[in-house]
């Protein structure tokens, strides 16, 4: 099981997709989930306009559902690549508003949530200096809900402020930082050699 993490607009859903199709050519079962998924909690999220604590409570229940599934499907697959998490959530909503949870106290929170980790997190890192191509690339995507340069500046230090080493090896994840200034097929390229070397080490 596999996580790819990082701004809206970053690349993680071609990736993802990508990595999927390239292991399933070679005989593997892939799956790819996204998160928030398709369940009833994320068409309320996405039909009201909710303050971000109660988004991030309602994002919390919809991620809770999305791992049932991964959870009962991982011995169906040899690979699972997971298109965001409630890590996000961390950025998007806990960094802007009142709730009062340190970084340590989410992180546990969220590996409770997510039982079992993924053995491998991709932080696909964005820079402030990218945020004019990152909304140029929203705003082709018709993305309906596009931050101001301001907003996705705290975005980003919100990141950057999560997705440290240190905090994921003491859970026992390897975190892998990705610069996303390089191009999709180079990350792809990159992603895919530490999946095949992983692969390879099973055997």
């Amino acid at each position: 099981m596999f996580l790819l993490e990082g701004l809206d607009g970053a690349g993680k859903s071609t990736v993802c997709n990508k990595l999927s199709k390239y292991f399933n050519s070679l005989g593997e079962s892939t799956i790819v989930r996204h998160e928030p998924c398709e369940c009833k909690i994320f068409d309320l999220i996405s039909s009201t306009n909710f303050d971000l604590e109660t988004k991030f409570f309602l994002y919390s229940a919809c991620s809770k559902e999305n791992n049932k599934f991964v959870r009962s499907n991982l011995k169906l697959y040899d690979k699972i690549f997971l298109d965001r998490s409630l890590l996000s959530s961390y950025a998007y909503q806990i960094f802007f508003s009142n709730i009062n949870l340190s970084k340590d106290d989410f992180l546990s929170l969220w590996s409770d949530l997510f039982f079992p980790l993924p053995k491998i997190i991709f932080y696909m890192r964005l820079t402030k200096k990218q945020i004019p191509i990152l909304l140029n690339r929203l705003r082709k995507k018709n993305d309906n809900d596009i931050r101001t340069e301001s907003e996705y500046e705290r975005i980003i230090e919100a990141y950057e402020y999560l997705f440290d080493l240190e905090s994921f090896a003491k859970l026992g994840i390897n975190l892998k930082i990705m610069d996303s200034s390089i191009s999709e097929e180079e990350i792809f390229n990159t992603m895919r050699g530490i999946l095949s070397e992983q692969s390879a080490a099973k055997e």
